[in-house]
């Protein structure tokens, strides 16, 4: 990392702003592992602020976007949390804290507002984000299938819904920036004009495989840092000798983003003959060859695992990759849904997306009896 390692290394303290789901404050920590000489401290998680801690890091108060709503806008596409009144709240704060805490560098990711609270500071800003979401991606951004027009897309050729894609998408990120705009102006900030420009840093790390998502014409501020996979100690050796050695296995983890309300079917009998490890559910099953964990080091189980299927977030597509297991994804917004399409590109998973209980169940006996 060319940026740590050369214009970064005189840091000595960083302020990290993780978006709160928990995938974002594990590959925090792990690229905060680049600065070892650094006093590195957290913003505050409602959900994780014990785990933060039992890692060794400190923590700030700040505000944040309440990670539920967000998280149930993205599924509709609606995107009124990035409001005036909201994104001035989250900003003031931000402000307040990097002047109280006076940091070397703020760390964001996914922090929208961050951009802006960092310049009014006069602080550099790093940025972590999905190499999906740079300006610089190679390919289209394709329209959700969860999107109200995305039926009217299966009778058009790709070049076509590709170009209305791509116009579509300029004009709702130009649409979600004029909050961001207009507290820019207040704030006699830099002018820009489009979110997709609100998320990118002084310096920007793009946490993927460029395999996966290819860049062009990267400028020299932007690096391609691969996958941040976080490691637990944990060889999970009580779980695993609870398995059935005579039949084959399939960990389902959701993270703390998917939707479990479909997979509520794995207790049905045509499931009977396998292993089924679930992560990240604090559902409780009936089912003898159903184990279900809240925590679970993903990397060892996997092991020993047939089969991962997944919500197709970041950190769990890589896992399943290093692990060299098949990968079935059943995604729960967008972005999930533009990390599946790298996958499928490459024939190294299948979306489960548009898939009835029953094909899902085909398509898992499939892929396991090949």
């Amino acid at each position: 990392m060319s940026f740590i390692e050369n214009e970064l290394q005189s840091v000595r303290k960083i302020l990290v702003f993780p978006f709160d789901l928990l995938a974002h404050y594990l590959r925090s920590m792990e690229l905060v592992k680049h600065f070892p000489n650094a006093e590195i401290v957290f913003a505050e998680s409602k959900s994780y602020n014990d785990f933060i801690k039992r890692q060794g890091f400190t923590t700030f108060k700040v505000l944040q976007f309440d990670t539920d709503y967000v998280m149930k806008c993205s599924r509709k596409f609606d995107f009124s949390w990035l409001n005036y009144n909201d994104i001035k709240t989250v900003y003031d704060d931000q402000v307040r804290v990097i002047k109280n805490e006076q940091p070397d560098l703020v760390f964001g990711d996914i922090a929208p507002t961050l951009k802006m609270a960092s310049e009014k500071c006069k602080i550099s800003y790093l940025a972590l984000n999905n190499a999906y979401l740079s300006p610089y991606y190679k390919y289209v951004r394709k329209l959700s299938i969860r999107h109200k027009i995305y039926p009217l897309f299966k009778f058009l050729p790709h070049q076509i819904t590709d170009k209305m894609t791509e116009m579509g998408e300029n004009f709702t990120f130009r649409t979600i920036h004029r909050s961001f705009r207009r507290l820019r102006q207040k704030e006699s900030l830099q002018r820009f004009s489009s979110y997709l420009e609100e998320m990118q840093g002084d310096y920007n790390l793009l946490c993927d495989s460029e395999a996966l998502f290819p860049q062009v014409n990267l400028p020299e501020n932007y690096e391609i840092i691969g996958p941040l996979n976080h490691k637990v100690g944990s060889k999970e050796e009580d779980l695993l000798s609870k398995l059935n050695p005579n039949l084959k296995t399939i960990v389902i983890c959701m993270g703390s983003s998917g939707d479990w309300d479909f997979w509520d079917f794995i207790e049905e009998n045509d499931l009977y003959n396998y292993n089924i490890i679930t992560a990240g559910s604090d559902r409780s099953y009936t089912a003898k060859n159903i184990y279900s964990r809240i925590f679970i080091n993903l990397d060892a189980v996997l092991e020993k695992a047939d089969l991962l299927i997944c919500h197709g977030g970041n950190g769990t597509i890589y896992t399943g990759l290093s692990a060299n297991v098949p990968i079935l994804c059943r995604t729960s917004h967008f972005e999930q849904e533009w990390n599946v399409h790298g996958l499928e590109r490459l024939n190294l998973g299948i979306s489960l997306d548009q898939m009835t209980k029953q094909e899902t169940i085909d398509t898992i006996h499939k892929v396991l009896d090949s």
